[in-house]
């Protein structure tokens, strides 16, 4: 490490003898900044030049990393038998592709609602699975092994509405919820996507974007629409195209002349405006305050007053959506209330993806061992609480590597190394 001469990570931290604060500041900093631990090196140094040298020396990035791996390590098997005691519900989600395979999460978050949409600090990981695909019965042997772990099954389990999900949720026998976002984003999928209208509206918007970027038109243009969950990501540009709207008496008449396709669609613009606004009522409050029997009849009657009201395509809409609530809560108690929504398991991956390697080959690496630290470290009362010393102190750099050789797959970037060095050169 840095030169010099260590013969292991452990030898370079017995000879240095870090104070606690600069430890846990080095793991606050990797936790809660998306940069690379040499861009926190580089901050801890510019922090020492300001303050004369206040932090001490500071230590290289192989040292920060292990440090956060293993209170990852040791908060992740902590986080699992601490679930005996406590009524929690599982949110589960696979992610795309990282590299040649697949990774799978399992949350456990409270079984009743905490009043506001779930923090990354109401939630705990409790299972992290590799697969190159994960078909229902590795799905369902994942739940089960967290369960038994655990000693305890949970009250109910969250997924989107994967095909896989469903099937390996119903082998388990668990209680299952569609996520919220997922489901309203497919019925609207299946009411707009062939429609007509709408896919020439969107062709519109795509050739505007792609023939006057980065010109004097830039200033107006929509925003990108998504190729990947674009109708549960609809809000951005339905509510571009009303502003546009609003202002199309103001601009220019080149700027007229350009969208002159927003007057030329304003009736069906007004209907996904009606249409996104019911859908963030129902949102908002569902996250908020969860589901319940109660709740559910509050949204349908919203529902009713609202796009149920509108065209056929509305009404069409309309029923979904109201079937989709009474099913969720077909099952629940009178007096019972549910989470309901698998939004906070998808920011997860979008905060272990902003610091992964950009290069694909590393695939899920033990980096994923800092996402229970990440969780823990998210709020200021629970870093108050957080012993650093302990988890450090807990675990082995032996632990760390049986870990991963039982849990992970093997590091593509390695298997080129070895490979390519065995090579004779010519």
């Amino acid at each position: 490490h840095d030169g010099g001469g260590y013969q292991s990570v452990n030898e370079y931290v017995r000879r240095h003898q870090y104070p606690q604060t600069l430890i846990k500041l080095a793991i606050l900093l990797r936790s809660r900044l998306t940069g690379g631990t040499r861009s926190i090196i580089n901050a801890m140094r510019a922090f020492n030049e300001v303050y004369d040298n206040v932090l001490g020396e500071i230590p290289c990035a192989n040292t920060i990393n292990l440090w956060v791996r293993k209170c990852g390590l040791s908060t992740y098997e902590q986080n699992i038998s601490d679930l005996s005691g406590e009524k929690h519900c599982s949110i589960i989600d696979e992610c795309m592709m990282l590299g040649s395979n697949k990774l799978l999460l399992t949350q456990a978050a409270p079984a009743v609602p905490t009043g506001h949409p779930l923090r990354h600090s109401d939630v705990t990981l409790v299972s992290i699975d590799t697969a190159e695909s994960f078909n229902a019965e590795r799905i369902s042997k994942s739940v089960m092994k967290t369960a038994k772990k655990a000693k305890r099954k949970p009250d109910y389990v969250i997924t989107d509405n994967a095909s896989v999900m469903k099937k390996g949720v119903r082998l388990t026998g668990f209680k299952h919820h569609f996520d919220l976002g997922h489901s309203l984003g497919m019925f609207l999928e299946r009411t707009y996507k062939k429609a007509p209208d709408f896919q020439k509206y969107c062709k519109l918007m795509s050739n505007a974007q792609a023939s006057h970027n980065m010109k004097r038109m830039a200033y107006l243009l929509p925003p990108r629409q998504r190729t990947i969950a674009r109708f549960i990501n609809l809000d951005n540009w339905v509510k571009w195209s009303g502003k546009m709207q609003e202002v199309y008496h103001t601009l220019s008449a080149e700027e007229q002349s350009v969208m002159s396709f927003i007057p030329a669609n304003a009736s069906l613009i007004d209907e996904l405006s009606e249409v996104m606004s019911c859908v963030h009522y129902i949102e908002n409050m569902c996250k908020q305050k969860g589901i319940s029997k109660e709740n559910a009849q509050k949204r349908t009657r919203h529902i009713k007053n609202t796009i149920l009201h509108g065209n056929e395509r509305m009404r069409n809409l309309a029923l979904q959506i109201i079937n989709y609530l009474h099913e969720e809560t077909a099952w629940m108690a009178e007096n019972e209330t549910h989470n309901i929504s698998s939004d906070i398991i998808e920011s997860t991956y979008g905060v272990y993806k902003s610091r992964k390697s950009l290069n694909k080959l590393y695939g899920v690496t033990t980096l994923i061992l800092g996402m229970p630290v990440f969780e823990k470290l998210s709020t200021r009362e629970s870093a108050r609480l957080y012993q650093i010393k302990n988890h450090i102190e807990k675990t082995r750099v032996k632990d760390i590597k049986i870990w991963k050789s039982k849990n992970l797959p093997e590091n593509l970037v390695s298997k080129r190394i070895k490979t390519l060095s065995n090579q004779a050169c010519f």
